[in-house]
This record gives C-alpha cells, sequence and structure tokens, in this order.
C-alpha cells in the first residue's frame, strides 16, 4: 500500500514539474515540436499566433476556448509540405510584415483590432486573384487558412458533437432477444 502512494507521489511530483517547466515560456510546447525546417522566434510566433486566431478563430466556440492550432499549423508545414512552400511561408511571413507596415502605416503588433481585421479582410479578397505584388503573404494566409480550417474540423470536440462520430465497431446492444435473431442460411 506504502508503494502505490509513493509511485503516486512521485509520478505528481514530476508532472508538477514539468508543469512549471512549461509556464515558463508561453511558447514553449512550439519549440519542443522538434521544428527543423521553420524554426520561428517569440516575435514571428507572436504574430503567427495572431493571424491563425483571426482566421480561424477557435475561442469563440465554448469548448475550444484554451485551444491554439498555431502548433498543429506549424507541425504540418515543417514535416508535411514540401521545401517549396516552407520556404514560401517562410517569406510570406516577411512579406506580411512589410506588407502590414506598408498598408496600415504602423507595425502590426501595434494595430488596432479593426485594422488588423480589415488587413487580414482585404487579403482573404486578394485571395482570389493569382498574380499580385504579395504572393508569398497570400501563400501563408492560404496556410494558416486551410491548416486552421484542417485542425477545426479534426478537433475531438467538433467530431463528437456535430459530426457524432463513433469509432468502429460501433455501438454495442447488450439486450437483444434472440428469438428475433434469424440466420439467413436456415431453412425451414
Amino acid at each position: 500500500m506504502k508503494r502505490r502512494t509513493a509511485v503516486k507521489s512521485i509520478v505528481l511530483f514530476s508532472l508538477g514539474g514539468s508543469m512549471f517547466y512549461a509556464c515558463k515560456d508561453k511558447y514553449e510546447a512550439i519549440k519542443s515540436l522538434n521544428l527543423a525546417h521553420l524554426q520561428p522566434i517569440d516575435a514571428e510566433l507572436d504574430i503567427l499566433s495572431d493571424l491563425a486566431e483571426r482566421i480561424v478563430p477557435l475561442r469563440g466556440i465554448p469548448a475550444l476556448q484554451e485551444h491554439s492550432s498555431l502548433p498543429f499549423i506549424l507541425k504540418i508545414v515543417n514535416d508535411c509540405y514540401p521545401a517549396k512552400l516552407r520556404d514560401k511561408f517562410r517569406q510570406g511571413y516577411q512579406q506580411f510584415v512589410s506588407y502590414a507596415a506598408e498598408k496600415l502605416g504602423k507595425p502590426y503588433a501595434d494595430s488596432s483590432d479593426e485594422e488588423k481585421m480589415g488587413l487580414l479582410h482585404t487579403l482573404n479578397v486578394d485571395e482570389t486573384k493569382e498574380e499580385t505584388q504579395v504572393s508569398d503573404a497570400l501563400a501563408l494566409f492560404r496556410i494558416l487558412k486551410s491548416e486552421g480550417i484542417n485542425y477545426l474540423v479534426n478537433t475531438e470536440y467538433l467530431q463528437r458533437n456535430v459530426r457524432y462520430y463513433q469509432m468502429a465497431p460501433g455501438g454495442f446492444e447488450g439486450c437483444v432477444v434472440l428469438a428475433d435473431i434469424q440466420n439467413p442460411n436456415d431453412k425451414k
């Protein structure tokens, strides 16, 4: 009995210690993903997090208040996208920062919520146009939008409460009357 208490205490202590370590940096979870190709810094993560939240606002869904799609997006871009699109994603960030400063007259981080949403609205409208001077910024916008929607569609909340997804083999009905079950191979 004392061994169980000791093991439980050790496990809780180690989980608590790792929790305090993770709370030290708000992007520690993203930095622990081993993003070999992207390697974003904190300033980039601030803007990318804000963009991802504004493009697909998960916090509007009550069950997803604490969710962020940015770790998913970065991991997918790092691991699944070809090198050409990863480069467009990186260059798109740089182009977006300069585009936002040009359009808003100040840095993106210093802009108001209305100005940020207006800028994203113009990018969303420009998304239909193929050849523009901000093609890399549009690539960044498209990737954040498509992977943000992909993350939302695959959340457990949406799968269970909207799509009513059930794992195979499905539901189990334990109370079945045997007289109602007929074997199609039986001939009477």
